[in-house]
């Protein structure tokens, strides 16, 4: 099988559609942590009017884990997307300096989205389900809390630099086309400019 190399409008347009694709999944993602939020808060108030959990907290406890489990899996995928766009563009594209300091930048930001730390909260809360203590669901309700939102505030940076870096490769991109159409034309006009030397001479 022979392997096609792309055009470079086959390669912009790929990224570009990448590009949605990862900035759609992290909106997405943040939104959904924004509902799980309120979700634990709702749930918080509702446990200080009781004294025991019934099977109804427990079936609420086990959405919002599956809901995490949902956006854990989307940040994952979100992970994967972007080491393949960045190993694409590695092969094909050539990036200043900054550029590619600001990739890695967010390839270390994108991999320390999910910690070892949020994994094992999940495992804890999975263990709760079965035990339905109250003080113990209501700490852990508090640390998926705060878990969750840490992990709002890096999915919101994470959209910023990811923004920041497809804008300045636009950039970069445009001023690449320019400097290449600039020569194109003066090399066109300079092959004029000898065609018309030339006619002269053969005039003369």
């Amino acid at each position: 099988m022979i392997y096609k190399t792309p055009t470079l409008d086959e390669l912009t347009e790929k990224v570009e559609n990448t590009n949605q694709q990862v900035k759609d999944d992290m909106e997405r993602a943040i939104k959904d942590l924004n509902l799980l939020q309120k979700d634990i808060d709702e749930m918080s108030r509702q446990m200080l009017e009781k004294n025991a959990l019934n099977w109804q907290d427990r079936q609420k406890l086990e959405n919002m884990l599956n809901m995490h489990l949902s956006i854990q899996k989307r940040i994952e995928n979100l992970q994967q997307i972007n080491e393949e766009k960045l190993r694409e563009e590695s092969r094909f594209k050539e990036m200043d300096e900054e550029l590619l300091q600001k990739q890695e930048e967010l390839r270390k930001m994108m991999e320390e989205l999910l910690t070892d730390e949020m994994k094992q909260m999940i495992e804890e809360i999975q263990k709760l389900l079965d035990e339905l203590d109250k003080d113990k669901v209501n700490q852990m309700l508090e640390e998926m809390k705060m878990t969750n939102k840490d992990l709002e505030d890096q999915l919101d940076r994470s959209l910023e630099l990811f923004k920041q870096l497809e804008f300045e490769q636009k950039l970069q991109e445009t001023i690449e086309k320019l400097k290449k159409s600039i020569r194109k034309t003066r090399i066109n006009s300079l092959k004029k400019q000898k065609r018309v030397i030339t006619q002269h001479q053969m005039k003369t």
